[in-house]
C-alpha cells in the first residue's frame, strides 16, 4: 500500500502462450513502479500498461531455471477495485466489486479495458 491508499497484489499466471526469453520487467518491478509513481488505480493501470508496452515482461520471478510466467494484478484504491491480467505485452482490466484473484487468465469478453492489438492477437491465436 502506498501513501494514497493504493493497494496492488499480484498472482503468477501460467498459460499456453510461451513467455519470450528476453530482458524485461518482472512482476515486482511493475508493482513497485506503480506504487511509487501513482495515486489511484487508474493511474496504476496506465503505469503498468505503459511499461508493458515499452519493455514487456521478462526474466523469471522465481529464479533462473524456473518456468517464466505472465501476471495478474488486483489493484484497489479507496474508490474501487479491478483486476489487470497480462499476457506478455497484452492486458485486460475488469472492474470488480466482489471477486477473488486466481492464476487463471479466463476473462472471456468480460473486461472493461484492453491493450491495443489484444483483440486481433486473440483472434489470430484462436481464443
Amino acid at each position: 500500500m502506498n501513501e494514497h491508499g493504493l493497494v496492488i497484489g499480484n498472482q503468477a499466471v501460467f498459460s499456453n502462450e510461451i513467455v519470450e526469453r528476453r530482458a524485461g520487467l518482472i512482476v515486482m518491478d511493475l508493482l513497485r513502479l506503480a506504487l511509487e509513481h501513482t495515486r489511484n488505480r487508474n493511474e496504476a493501470i496506465v503505469c503498468i500498461a505503459s511499461r508493458l508496452d515499452a519493455h514487456g515482461q521478462g526474466g523469471a520471478s522465481f529464479g533462473p531455471d524456473v518456468a517464466q510466467d505472465h501476471n495478474s494484478f488486483n489493484i484497489a484504491d479507496p474508490h474501487g477495485a479491478g483486476f489487470m491480467k497480462t499476457l506478455d505485452r497484452h492486458w485486460v482490466v475488469r472492474e470488480v466489486e466482489r471477486d477473488s484473484l486466481s492464476n487463471h487468465i479466463g476473462t472471456g469478453t468480460d473486461w472493461d479495458k484492453c491493450s491495443s492489438g489484444l483483440e486481433s492477437f486473440s483472434r489470430s491465436e484462436g481464443y
